[in-house]
């Protein structure tokens, strides 16, 4: 559908833009954070989800220049809203060409120095295809990161069959618990037992935690029982531009001026 050069034209064009998904803590009713999601905004065939363009640029290797690409914007935005005293973090996800480079630690610093964003307001999000290929390496690349103060996330946890290898042997600072679990709650009562279990795994571990996929008030009502602040779903907020998720933001401040007087 796409070529290696219309990609790169893209990304030279700036087409290539992060859309913000809200990460909310549910008991101040306050968003904390953001999850970066690429789009493809083509001149002619409109705003193009991930699924018809990102795993052409994996096959061919470009897929790191949009990853970075994607991770400069995104700090350039938080940074901003940092400035007009919104201070939200901004999760990034990094694919498995890119993270298995050991040049990534290098690369995010100058990121950092060029943007100006505090590290601490930096998350990246890596899945078990990404650590998978070279275990040692994972490690270094991963503790290198943490250095600059940069946190790592395991998402899409629970999915695949070997989480708990990956909790154990790699130096995560969080989770973001698969979206199934929250979705499936009413449908499987081994699912709910199970999540139960992750939520509990997580606290022992000392893991800081996201529960993605929340779509309905019973699935929140769950959420704020077992305490867990941080959710992240459609109830909350579809993915927004940077003017969107600004207006949201604004929005929020003021509703809770209101609220205060």
């Amino acid at each position: 559908m796409f070529s290696l050069q219309r990609i790169e034209q893209a990304i030279l064009r700036g087409e290539f833009v992060p859309y913000y998904q809200p990460q909310v803590n549910i008991l101040q009713q306050k968003i904390v954070g953001v999850e970066a999601l690429v789009r493809w905004q083509h001149p002619d065939l409109g705003l193009l989800a991930p699924l018809f363009f990102l795993p052409f640029a994996e096959t061919t290797g470009i897929i790191a220049e949009i990853d970075t690409l994607v991770l400069k914007k995104a700090c350039q935005d938080i940074q901003e809203l940092h400035r007009l005293g919104f201070g939200l973090s901004v999760a990034v996800n990094l694919s498995a060409s890119h993270f298995n480079h050991k040049y990534l630690p290098r690369m995010i610093a100058e990121v950092l120095e060029e943007t100006g964003i505090d590290p601490c307001f930096l998350v990246l999000e890596l899945t078990e295809g990404v650590i998978i290929h070279d275990v040692q390496q994972a490690v270094q690349v991963m503790r290198e990161v943490q250095e600059l103060g940069v946190k790592i996330y395991l998402d899409d946890f629970g999915r695949g069959y070997s989480n708990l290898f990956w909790l154990l042997h790699f130096p995560f600072n969080g989770v973001k618990v698969d979206r199934c679990f929250i979705q499936s709650l009413t449908m499987d009562a081994k699912n709910y037992e199970v999540l139960l279990s992750i939520l509990d795994l997580s606290r022992r571990l000392n893991l800081e935690v996201i529960l993605e996929g929340v779509e309905t008030e019973e699935q929140l009502q769950f959420c704020q029982k077992q305490g867990y602040g941080v959710a992240q779903g459609y109830l909350f907020s579809y993915p927004l531009t940077i003017i969107g998720l600004e207006k949201r933001l604004w929005l929020g401040r003021l509703q809770e001026g209101l609220l205060v007087a």
